[in-house]
């Protein structure tokens, strides 16, 4: 973990194997119990630069750092999502596409890419279908634990 965190903040997270709240820069993780859901994804054919994402003027950073012992679909927001998206509108575009099938969609750290969960996997896949052309879309189901995870 702690080599991991030399190689970026969210490595220590995939190294885990398993759901957890990340704090600090995500070298601090508590283990979390999440019920399996449905994800649908979208990529957008767009390259965003997390270093121009927090390099910009237009990036808030006031927003209060949310404790949450229980994760709850819709809870906190993504600040970086509003200037990634202002940036590349295709982002914009996958966001409004995705919210036609489900309010809590949003983007993934820096983007490009933006999901949204759904109670079955018929519902993530009828917002998959529904993908702008020109995008990549996935559906997934989220596990309790990583199978390799015993090879960390």
């Amino acid at each position: 973990m702690e080599i991991g965190l030399t190689l970026g903040a969210d490595v220590p997270f995939f190294v885990s194997g398993e759901p957890a709240f990340a704090e600090g820069v995500g070298e601090i993780l508590r283990r979390a119990t999440l019920s399996p859901i449905w994800i649908a994804l979208i990529a957008p054919a767009v390259n965003v630069s997390t270093a121009e994402i927090f390099a910009a003027p237009q990036l808030t950073r006031d927003t209060r750092s949310a404790k949450i012992n229980v994760f709850s679909e819709g809870y906190g927001r993504n600040d970086l999502q509003e200037v990634a998206a202002a940036r590349h509108p295709e982002i914009a575009t996958a966001l409004a596409e995705l919210r036609r099938h489900s309010r809590h969609a949003r983007m993934t750290g820096s983007g490009s890419a933006v999901f949204a969960s759904f109670a079955s996997g018929k519902l993530a896949r009828d917002a998959v279908l529904a993908t702008p052309p020109g995008m990549r879309a996935f559906v997934a189901r989220t596990l309790s634990r990583h199978p390799l995870a015993a090879f960390a």
